[in-house]
């Protein structure tokens, strides 16, 4: 298809399509009779779509409310396209693209995962699970639409187009870009370096290519003029390099400057760019604005790197760590690695990072360049100093040494005041090691120490179980007053690491008793939809603790604030939340009533059966519309539940006034046949 008037209504039925198919599968997941329908029905405009095109293929790029086709978007001011939009741009996916042909059993794979990660952050990546599925007619990608297709990163069959054509975008851009004021720019080609550093010495060789980079140009109107690359882009382009390296692993930080030496030292005798060596600008580039962390980071790499090279870059960087010294003193950060190296036993780092103190320590500028200093650096990266070469006869790693590092020697402290707290008998001693722990709990949540702040804690709370009546007491409230509420605000602050998350998930389900209103307070105030995602999250995850607290909302006066208790009752999925959801389908609002019925089919429990039934036959000619989807809700309530008595309804419903009501029962009961 093409033309924008021929085009746009069929790209939009197509769209829509979608954003309805992906609203089913998300509800009740892919193998729901009424979501396999709509894939059907999606499947079947998509192949006629892209039979009609040259190429057998579509793309798309996805915005956060809004799809871009060809040149023109598409469903903006759409809910339901702008709830698909806002999922796939969530989940990463800035263009996707389907064709030529597309099996039904790949879109059920590709819903599937929509199902699976509505909510949360997935546990797999996107592009993985299509992989594992046996995907093929659908591609995903992170690169935006019109970057895609300007880039040529991908071909139509998503093969990645060689190595030359990456040079040629690199370089183009260097040579064409002055940066100023396009921080986006930037970006993509630090990314490009970092993702393919054999292009460093690329850019190298264009830097040594002109005459005399950044000085007066012979000809600055003929062609080389458009071959030089600005002294200011390669400033800011090492520079912002340098900012990216201390993020990176150290094996691809030592791939980079592998990379970069070998560059500069093909390049020969280098030109002078603002009046200093290529490679003292680059390297002064790199550690401009570096913090000394971020020095000793450089430092360290450039160090370690294995090549066999002549070392100009790792002099330049002794030079410049020299001078840094001087000014802003690099040498307690370098005593911190010292014992870090000797805490995981690394010899090597140990070795490199002593070496480093003791020139700091002892050596002036001039002589810290000198050639015996020179020559000692290059031993330190040699093969024969990395097989063990002068380490100690004793080693000073034992087995033992960890067991005294500071954080092992206070975590121990801490368990011990634990052990004694359980059984000290005199009552002095035991409220006054009951409130040196309430300090330690307080000091661990300044610092977010989560594995030991949750030893603590469940400690206190096993020790309370063993101690007397009063005893008991006194530890309970000391619990009661820990500020769980910095927890709930550290995880909403920024997706924690994995094993953070689940520490807090499991402190505030152990304490559920203390830590469900603050949850609920942050819900009932959170305006970002991210965040109350994962507050809803949390929620669940307190479980059945929870559900008095949860029965005691379902009054409140906003409505939506009831409808998220429904969901959070429904997906505990414990008997107690009965009666309080069957008093919410009597709500004044019809998207509560609709909640409550969809969390009753969750819960699966054949009493809830009748009350269900009731809502089902309601109706005659006068009813809304918007009430025939508490309806439609009540019939597939009623198809989780299963049963005789469930079924009954069903067929009654089937023969309902209502149409959509009527065909909705039908689809089930036709469905309950297939199955049974």
């Amino acid at each position: 298809m093409s033309g924008g008037e021929e085009t746009k209504p069929t790209i939009e039925k197509l769209l829509l399509t979608a954003a309805r198919t992906k609203y089913w599968a998300v509800l009740y997941g892919t193998a729901h009779p009424t979501t396999a329908c709509r894939i059907r029905e999606f499947h079947s405009v998509l192949s006629a779509w892209l039979a009609a095109e040259p190429e057998n293929r579509l793309l798309l790029g996805v915005v956060r409310d809004k799809f871009l086709h060809l040149n023109e978007f598409f469903g903006k001011g759409n809910k339901l396209i702008r709830s698909l939009t806002e999922h796939l741009y969530l989940l990463g996916v800035a263009t996707i693209s389907f064709g030529p042909q597309v099996p039904l059993p790949e879109l059920l794979v590709f819903f599937d995962f929509l199902h699976r990660n509505s909510g949360e952050q997935p546990c797999e990546p996107f592009e993985e699970h299509l992989r594992r599925g046996g995907v093929t007619g659908i591609s995903i990608n992170a690169y935006n639409y019109k970057e895609l297709l300007s880039r040529k990163t991908i071909e139509c069959d998503g093969a990645k187009v060689k190595a030359p054509g990456r040079e040629d975008f690199l370089l183009k851009s260097l040579l064409t870009s002055n940066f100023t004021h396009d921080e986006e720019a930037e970006r993509k080609i630090i990314e490009e370096i970092v993702n393919f550093p054999e292009l460093l010495p690329v850019v190298i060789q264009r830097a040594h290519a002109s005459e005399c980079v950044g000085g007066p140009s012979t000809d600055p109107a003929g062609e080389d003029a458009d071959k030089t690359i600005s002294p200011e882009v390669l400033r800011r382009v090492f520079h912002r390099l340098g900012g990216v390296l201390g993020r990176l692993p150290e094996d691809r930080r030592k791939n980079i400057f592998a990379f970069l030496e070998a560059g500069i030292e093909n390049a020969g005798e280098a030109p002078k760019i603002q009046e200093a060596p290529l490679d003292l600008f680059i390297a002064q580039s790199l550690a401009d604005d570096c913090t000394g962390e971020e020095f000793l980071n450089l430092l360290g790499t450039v160090l370690s790197v294995e090549e066999k090279t002549a070392g100009r870059f790792r002099k330049i960087f002794e030079t410049l760590a020299v001078k840094r010294d001087a000014s802003d003193s690099l040498l307690p950060s370098l005593s911190g690695r010292v014992k870090e190296s000797i805490k995981s036993r690394d010899y090597y780092s140990l070795k490199t990072w002593e070496t480093v103190e003791k020139l700091l320590l002892s050596r002036s500028d001039d002589k810290y360049v000198a050639k015996d200093h020179a020559r000692f650096l290059e031993r330190i990266s040699s093969e024969e100093f990395r097989n063990g070469s002068g380490t100690p006869a004793v080693p000073i790693e034992s087995p033992l040494l960890a067991t005294l590092a500071p954080e092992e020697r206070y975590r121990k402290a801490v368990l011990i005041l634990l052990d004694i707290l359980g059984s000290a008998d005199q009552e002095e001693v035991f409220y006054d090691l009951l409130g040196e722990i309430r300090l330690t709990v307080t000091n661990l949540l300044s610092r977010n120490e989560l594995p030991l702040l949750k030893e603590v804690l469940f400690g206190m709370d096993d020790a309370s179980k063993k101690v007397s009546r009063e005893r008991s007491r006194a530890i309970q409230e000391a619990l009661q007053k820990t500020d769980f509420g910095h927890l709930i605000d550290f995880h909403l602050s920024g997706n924690p690491a994995a094993d953070t998350s689940g520490t807090i998930l499991s402190l505030l389900s152990r304490f559920a008793a203390v830590t469900t209103l603050p949850v609920l307070d942050r819900l009932l105030s959170e305006t970002s939809q991210s965040r109350r995602r994962i507050l809803l999250k949390m929620a669940v995850h307190l479980g059945p603790a929870a559900m008095p607290f949860l029965r005691d909302r379902l009054a409140h006066p906003r409505w939506y604030f009831v409808r998220n208790i429904c969901y959070i009752m429904g997906e505990i999925r414990d008997r107690q939340a009965v009666p309080g959801l069957l008093g919410a389908t009597r709500h004044a609002d019809r998207r509560v009533r609709r909640e409550a019925i969809v969390a009753l089919g969750k819960l699966r429990i054949p009493e809830v059966v009748p009350p269900i039934g009731k809502i089902l036959l309601e109706g005659n000619l006068f009813s809304s519309a918007e009430d025939d989807s508490v309806r439609i809700a009540a019939a597939n309530a009623l198809f989780m539940i299963g049963g005789t008595e469930a079924s009954a309804y069903l067929h009654r419903g089937s023969r309902s006034i209502r149409v959509p009501v009527r065909e909705y029962c039908k689809q089930l009961r036709s469905s309950q046949g297939a199955t049974g």
